[in-house]
């Protein structure tokens, strides 16, 4: 066969040894020793990667031997060996090797030391149809590997060997293949790293973002919608900024991760400014929110970039195989996925409190480890060039919707399972675990039907599944209701599986032929994202003030119906074209080579950092603070109730620890809470119920309001008084908007006091909030004292909404319940809001009992003010 007629043209005859690399690329210094375990695992690696891919490719590009009819010429048998001299004349000469040697020659020593690696590998017979002789003994025992082709040809096409002896690798090619995949092993693993920690570090950013926008809603749903968009379609700002009319390389990568650094670390300073009282923390109100803008784009660059093709030893001999190559959507996958995850075992470091609102030295320490760690793997990965990409990065906004709201929120999972908090840190490990590794199926390859079956199906299992975990998990628990611990488990099946398969869709929707992703595409996909993340959160908490013709609860539904769409996409083109979809096996191989998904070897490392990150925090939320000491009580119980806001005060911040302080200075037994978040996205994810309750050491019971995540709680001393005959109430909606509820419970006395024989009932109550709602909050009440008779000692606590002398007021009243601020304190006492006071909203009353002292706090840290009540049994003789 003469060369028109070969199928191939970039897998030329193998060289000998000694001219597969050339001599200037040579290393000098060329070690007698042998070579070490990890070089030749090395090359053999590169080794059997091209021999697959020459193997299974002559399968592919063989001419049949009936194609002759029409023009084309069948292979024709092996030459006669008794005629060496006769071919002789066609074998390549180190001298004057052929065109297509000299091409492969000037491809670099990569190509040519990967082809050496592989050529003592006999290759398969070039056509099963073809006539063939059979071979003479001698002869064949005599045949070298250089005497064979590389796979594509039939024997007769290259003629024999120049030489008589085999030809063998070296040391020198041995140890620069070797050099060459490990500086692949170590770019995947940089680029799993740098992708894992951005995405954690621009997932806190997005929690914060939650507050400030809170601050927004002072002016209006319309103010802050408009700041929420604004702010999530500016990411195309600020990569055009970071990257305008430059390739996305390492080094544009490496000043987005700086930029990206340097602002969080500002934010920070920025944060114990406004603690101080200094002007610049105002700033961080807009600068907080142009930080999320930026860490969505930095997540965009580096997805897009970590998503890139790259050329691999074994593939550069295959660089003749046309049709673009698949992104790497597994690389993205896992690392967006663990960077969610990572942000979630961080927090629980944290007790669920962002280090981002601290302003102590542990406040520091995540953000400045963090962010140097992302500086170190974008720095590693400077030197890499701009490369065709994934161009659906737009699937991340959803993906990151449902990883800030779900499973990348333990304070959510502990409170829509019903599940405590330490037990949520554990599924956040767990979850952590079968993401990390989830990717990782199917790495080998899908060249058999059956595995390519299987990859087919595994995408409408995603499809079916992703919704419904995300259905069960949002619609099965209810508002109110205790969950029963067979239920909770359950839910915490669907997060992890959501999770799973959240993150399998994203591999699917990513894993497209590369394209070339210049900053312009680039800065329209981090909007697409931004808008992606927030529109789903802004809907799902804009039902609280405008109402949705539906439950709010189908929002992250539709959410996972779209990502499980989008990972159900195929790409055009070729069989080649994904792995899922190669028709060969060195289809597959030259695609898993292109676009190689993190080994385990480099995978295993990363996922277990951020397990042990997330187990960590699941051990740390398990302790709990010693309560407050009580001295000689004389009979008394003490009571502090507050709206508390979700968490956000007037600067905006969020800054618990002056919660406990103020809880723990009271000397309260028991804490009446309305606004309390177990995960809100506007309060920042925050678990309040449970980090006050550990760092105060007091027991807390919750109901959820709103939804499972914002509600009511008391909280009680164990050491002073025992919780009993717990009662949760959903209040009715009327016209709303938002639904509201009570929590109630009867407390006893530990040490045998008598006086209080039958206890105290204690309710939290929250309700309707509109003025206009007075019939609203009538029916509610209605509600409570039906459920909540008034009889023996009662004290109802909370935020009522209605001020004095308003019916809601002489309802409660007419029940016999007495307002402890009119009987023995100030009437004249305002509660709301709490920077400058111009409402009393804020009631403590009670029936059978006796006010000894009630108090309004001066304290502005939330948007309503505290009110302390001290009461004893009544007929006891006061101080």
């Amino acid at each position: 066969m003469t060369d028109d007629h070969r199928t191939r043209t970039d897998l030329p005859d193998d060289p000998p040894a000694s001219a597969a690399l050339p001599a200037t690329d040579a290393p000098r210094d060329a070690p007698s020793t042998p070579a070490t375990r990890a070089e030749r695992r090395a090359a053999q690696r590169a080794a059997e990667l091209a021999d697959l891919a020459r193997r299974s490719d002559s399968t592919v590009h063989r001419v049949p031997t009936h194609t002759a009819a029409i023009g084309q010429v069948a292979p024709a048998p092996s030459p006669d060996p008794a005629a060496p001299e006769a071919d002789a004349r066609f074998a390549p000469s180190p001298s004057n090797p052929p065109a297509r040697s000299r091409a492969r020659s000037s491809a670099g020593p990569a190509t040519a030391s990967a082809a050496a690696s592989a050529a003592a590998v006999p290759a398969a017979p070039a056509s099963p149809t073809a006539p063939s002789a059979t071979p003479d003994p001698v002869d064949d025992a005599s045949r070298t590997p250089s005497t064979e082709t590389a796979g594509d040809e039939p024997p007769s096409s290259a003629g024999p060997a120049t030489s008589g002896t085999a030809p063998h690798t070296t040391r020198r090619q041995i140890a620069h293949a070797a050099r060459r995949v490990a500086s692949l092993g170590r770019g995947n693993a940089a680029r799993l790293l740098l992708l894992t920690v951005v995405t954690a570090l621009a997932v806190e950013m997005i929690r914060a973002s939650g507050p400030l926008l809170d601050h927004a809603f002072t002016s209006g749903v319309v103010t802050a919608a408009v700041t929420a968009l604004v702010t999530y379609a500016a990411p195309a700002l600020a990569v055009t900024i970071v990257a305008a009319r430059l390739p996305v390389n390492g080094r544009v990568v490496v000043g987005a991760v700086v930029a990206l650094v340097v602002w969080r670390l500002g934010l920070q300073g920025l944060g114990i400014a406004a603690a101080s009282g200094s002007w610049l923390g105002t700033a961080r109100y807009g600068l907080g929110l142009g930080g999320a803008a930026l860490a969505v784009a930095t997540v965009v660059l580096v997805a897009g970039f970590a998503s890139g093709t790259r050329p691999h030893p074994a593939t550069e001999l295959d660089a003749g195989r046309a049709g673009p190559r698949p992104a790497n959507g597994r690389m993205v996958a896992m690392g967006m996925g663990l960077g969610v995850l990572g942000a979630a075992g961080v927090s629980l470091l944290h007790g669920t409190w962002d280090a981002y609102w601290r302003t102590d030295l542990l406040g520091w320490v995540a953000p400045v480890v963090l962010g140097g760690v992302a500086v170190v793997a974008a720095w590693l990965l400077r030197r890499d060039p701009a490369t065709p990409g994934s161009r659906g990065l737009w699937v991340l906004g959803p993906y990151l919707a449902l990883g800030v709201m779900v499973f990348g929120n333990p304070a959510f999972v502990a409170s829509q399972t019903g599940l405590s908090l330490p037990v949520a840190g554990g599924a956040v490990a767990v979850t952590a675990l079968v993401v990390g590794l989830l990717p990782l199926w199917g790495v080998a390859g899908t060249s058999t039907p059956a595995a390519r079956t299987l990859a087919s199906t595994g995408r409408w299992v995603s499809l079916v599944l992703l919704p419904a975990f995300t259905a069960v998990l949002f619609l099965v628990p209810g508002r109110t209701q205790d969950v029963s611990s067979p239920l909770g488990w359950a839910l915490l099946v669907c997060v992890v599986g959501l999770a799973a398969t959240a993150t399998d869709a994203v591999r699917h929707a990513l894993t497209r032929p590369a394209h070339e992703l210049g900053w312009a595409r680039l800065a329209g996909a981090s909007t697409a994202v931004g808008l992606g993340l927030i529109l789903p959160l802004l809907v799902y908490q804009l039902d609280y003030d405008v109402p949705l013709p539906v439950p709010n609860a189908t929002v992250p539904v539709a959410v996972a119906v779209v990502l499980a769409v989008a990972g159900l996409r195929r790409a055009r083109g070729g069989p080649a074209d994904l792995p899922e979809a190669a028709g060969t096996a060195a289809g597959a191989a030259a695609d898993a080579a292109h676009a190689p998904a993190p080994g385990l070897r480099i995978s295993l490392p990363v996922t277990a950092a951020v397990a042990a990150l997330a187990a960590a925090g699941a051990v740390l939320v398990s302790t709990s603070a010693t309560p407050v000491a009580v001295g000689d009580r004389e009979q008394r119980l003490t009571v502090l109730d507050w709206n508390l806001h979700y968490g956000v005060s007037a600067t905006p911040s969020v800054d618990l620890d002056e919660v406990v302080a103020i809880v723990r200075d009271s000397g309260a037994q028991v804490v009446t809470l309305q606004e309390v978040s177990r995960g809100w996205v506007l309060g920042g994810g925050v678990d309040m119920a449970s980090y006050l309750a550990r760092e105060t050491g007091l027991e807390v019971e919750f109901v959820g309001a709103a939804d499972r995540q914002f509600g009511n709680a008391i909280l009680w001393n164990p050491d002073v008084v025992a919780a009993s005959d717990v009662a949760r109430l959903a209040l009715p909606l009327g016209a709303g908007p938002q639904n509201r509820s009570t929590v109630s419970a009867t407390f006893t006395p530990v040490d045998g006091d008598t006086s209080w024989p039958d206890g105290v009932r204690v309710t939290s109550v929250h309700l309707q909030h509109r003025e206009a709602n007075t019939p609203t909050r009538l029916d509610q009440l209605g509600t409570l004292f039906a459920a909540e008779p008034v009889a023996g000692p009662y004290l109802l606590a909370g935020d009522l909404n209605a001020e004095p002398g308003w019916e809601e007021i002489e309802l409660v009243e007419s029940h016999g319940l007495v307002s402890g601020q009119d009987d023995v304190g100030d009437p004249g006492d305002l509660t709301s809001p709490a920077d400058a006071p111009a409402y009393r909203i804020d009631w403590v009353f009670g029936a059978g009992l006796e006010f000894q002292r009630v108090t309004v706090l001066d304290v502005a840290w939330s948007d309503h003010r505290p009110l302390v009540a001290v009461v004893r049994p009544s007929g006891t003789e006061q101080e």
